[in-house]
């Protein structure tokens, strides 16, 4: 008997539906795109519908990406705003399907310098006047695209004012004052432009915040409402954890954390950032409070923040020097750090783990590749009453890096892990601990604060680190491995966000300023404007 299997495959196209303008200015944004899939029919598919149909932009020609993604509606797709470069240039973006790339189109619009405003060269001699135009020459005279709609009243009652106080004025009078206007004039012109600039920058920035928003509810719906609980928990622990790496001061872990969630680490000095793992402080969860402060303590703080990477050559990339070999805080990590006001000032570990010599032994058959060392025994056979096991085993993998693996393939327990802790073995009490000191080959902790560094090395005394491995009691038992997945995207996102409220911020705090200082030097130019 023979079977025949037959597959159908229609051909769609990616199209603009909109009118996009030829050019437009640096800093602008294009507004409303509306994209359509077209079947081989010429028709818009109306089946390219709902949750798992979605549109992305990336631009192209060094331009960062868009993280946003934008869904479809009956074979249509708004994009509400793409943000144009700062400086001119032909500047090309790709609109494609989030899930079918192939099925993609290219936009190019010519980016262009801003006409120059300027009001006082509108003045005009006739007859030995000095005339000035009225409100609607100042309409057709002025491109209002370039200034958002509160500048326009701005600028229109300056208008008014000149018009009223200085029409019947002598041009010999006002050509005294007509040079020293002239700078201030340009001035209020510049500042007016910059205002108008980051006004649409805030705009679509909190349109990108609303929608990432709306992303991490979607995701939230999707999980079972158990599950979810689960995931806000960890996802809050890991938050709390992060933001306590930031607050370091000039330390690389808090420079790597600012410039990976704002999304600026990139560019030749960073070739090879997709290697980048993380910091060590969040590559492990542990399930027991008094654990992760134990562990964090016996680690230190150095170790806590170092920097994870795949390879030495990833490592060299965060570091550049000199001939003599000095530190130049001009490339790399330092430059990039700096420019966010992070002066990078004490050594950083960077751990990379193609250089570690991995466990070789054999692995537990389960998700968290638990390594099969066996437990400490005395003599007589019996396990040491409060042996709780061995920290590299105690640690529970981060969700994004539960599979990372060197090009060996080994994953972060059997090199990182198994590097920092070795054999550490971890015990409830001192006091157990102690009874079990013929039994500890290497060094061992006790969850109330006993640590053998090593054989007649007892460390004494209490300290509370400030980084400490996050904690959720037994998570990794309750959430499944799909729940997983969408952890490491609202995860993913909430970074996105959090970058996103910063920008904002910053964004609104210039625009106060400049908006302050359009004022200052308007009130200024005013009142110059009778003596003319």
């Amino acid at each position: 008997m023979t079977f025949e299997k037959s597959f159908r495959v229609t051909r769609r196209e990616l199209r603009v539906l909109s009118r996009l303008p030829e050019s437009c200015l640096i800093g602008s944004c294009l507004e409303n795109i509306v994209f359509g899939v077209f079947d081989s029919e010429g028709k818009i598919d109306h089946t390219i519908h709902g949750k798992q149909h979605s549109l992305s932009i990336s631009a192209l020609a060094g331009e960062k990406a868009d993280k946003i993604m934008y869904m479809f509606d009956k074979g249509r797709c708004t994009v509400p705003v793409v943000q144009v470069p700062s400086e001119p240039k032909i500047f090309i973006f790709s609109a494609f399907h989030s899930n079918y790339p192939d099925l993609h189109t290219s936009i190019k619009v010519n980016v262009v310098q801003a006409p120059k405003l300027n009001i006082a060269t509108s003045f005009e001699l006739v007859d030995g006047n000095l005339l000035v135009p009225s409100n609607e020459g100042l309409s057709e005279r002025q491109d209002h695209s370039l200034c958002s709609p509160s500048l326009i009243c701005l600028l229109k009652s300056f208008v008014d004012y000149t018009a009223l106080d200085i029409k019947e004025k002598r041009f010999s009078t006002a050509n005294i004052f007509y040079n020293k206007h002239m700078k201030l004039d340009d001035e209020v012109a510049e500042l007016g432009y910059q205002v108008g600039q980051l006004e649409r920058n805030i705009k679509i920035l909190n349109y990108q915040r609303e929608r990432i928003v709306e992303e991490i509810l979607e995701l939230e719906v999707s999980v079972d409402q158990q599950q979810l609980s689960q995931i806000h928990l960890l996802v809050n622990t890991k938050e709390h954890v992060r933001k306590q790496v930031e607050e370091q001061g000039n330390t690389a872990a808090a420079a790597f954390f600012h410039l990976f969630y704002a999304n600026t680490i990139d560019g030749p000095q960073f070739d090879y950032v997709d290697d980048i793992i993380g910091v060590v402080a969040l590559l492990g969860i542990v399930s027991d409070y008094k654990l992760s402060s134990i562990l964090a303590e016996y680690l230190g703080e150095t170790y806590m923040l170092a920097i994870v990477c795949k390879s030495y050559e990833t490592a060299r990339a965060l570091e550049k020097h000199s001939e003599d070999g000095a530190v130049n805080h001009n490339c790399a990590l330092h430059a990039a750090a700096a420019a966010i006001g992070i002066r990078i000032q004490r050594r950083f570990n960077v751990i990379c783990l193609e250089e570690i010599r991995p466990y070789r032994d054999p692995i537990y058959n389960d998700t968290q590749r638990k390594l099969a060392i066996s437990p400490p025994r005395f003599p007589s056979g019996e396990i040491p009453n409060g042996f709780l096991g061995y920290a590299v085993n105690l640690i529970t993998l981060d969700s994004h890096h539960s599979n990372t693996r060197t090009a060996s393939g080994f994953g972060l327990r059997e090199t990182l892990f198994y590097q920092l802790f070795g054999t550490l073995q971890v015990y409830k009490t001192r006091a157990e601990m102690q009874q079990a000191s013929s039994c500890i080959d290497q060094s061992a902790v006790s969850l109330d604060g006993g640590i053998i560094v090593t054989s007649g090395i007892i460390v004494f005394g209490d300290c509370e680190p400030e980084i400490k491995f996050p904690v959720v009691p037994e998570f990794h038992g309750v959430i499944s491995n799909s729940a997983m997945k969408i952890l490491k995207q609202i995860e993913d996102k909430k970074g996105i966000l959090e970058a996103k409220n910063r920008e904002i911020e910053k964004k609104a705090q210039a625009h106060s300023k400049t908006l302050a200082k359009f004022h200052k030097k308007k009130e200024i130019l005013c009142s110059l404007l009778p003596h003319l």
